[in-house]
């Protein structure tokens, strides 16, 4: 009965729901999002400096 039993009771499962995944997805692209209108605010920022 073991060896009937083992393939099906050591499944390997994710640590985490799919779901979790795609959440974590979501939050990289925002932050990469922020981090590219970081770094365009910056740069428009040091360019009005460099004018005056």
């Amino acid at each position: 009965m073991d060896a009937l039993s083992s393939p099906i009771t050591k499944k390997s499962r994710s640590p985490k729901p799919v779901s979790d995944h795609r959440f974590e997805r979501v939050f990289d692209y925002v932050k990469v999002i922020v981090n590219c209108f970081s770094f365009i605010l910056q740069f428009i920022f040091i360019k009005k400096i460099a004018k005056v």
